[in-house]
């Protein structure tokens, strides 16, 4: 039915948004996976709906803020400043910013907003790599 449907759109949602490291094509992913959880309905968004469907995100996630659901409510205010991000960076680069702009730092900043973001999605983020590096960090010393 409707629940089984919704747990695949969710699963393979998921699934494209593990490998994905791309700020703007990860935001598309997750404000759905977002609507999803708050709503429990599945929506499909144009690149220029994202802000629209996020600010009703936030305002669901806030409501629900005090029944446990502060986790989601800071998830909410994360991609909010990931979409701000996201458009100051495309307005950057396509220079109708009208400002001289370092997009490549811009990119990096996004790029690190990411994995808490997805983590707090439901995506299991691997935390072994660092961890690894951390122990033949180690071991050199």
């Amino acid at each position: 039915g409707e629940k089984a449907a919704l747990a695949a759109l969710r699963e393979r949602l998921l699934g494209q948004l593990a490998g994905e490291q791309d700020p703007p094509a990860a935001l598309a992913l997750m404000v759905p996976l977002a609507f999803m959880r708050v709503a429990g309905k599945a929506v499909s968004l144009p690149g220029k709906c994202l802000g629209a469907v996020l600010t009703r995100v936030q305002q669901q996630a806030e409501a629900a803020a005090g029944a446990g659901g502060a986790e989601l409510a800071a998830a909410a205010r994360g991609l909010a400043e990931l979409h701000e991000g996201v458009v100051e960076y495309l307005r950057a680069q396509s220079g109708s910013s009208g400002a001289a702009v370092d997009t490549g730092a811009m990119l990096e900043r996004l790029m690190a907003q990411l994995p808490p973001l997805k983590a707090a999605l439901g995506l299991q983020v691997a935390a072994a790599s660092k961890s690894g590096a951390e122990a033949a960090t180690a071991e050199d010393a």
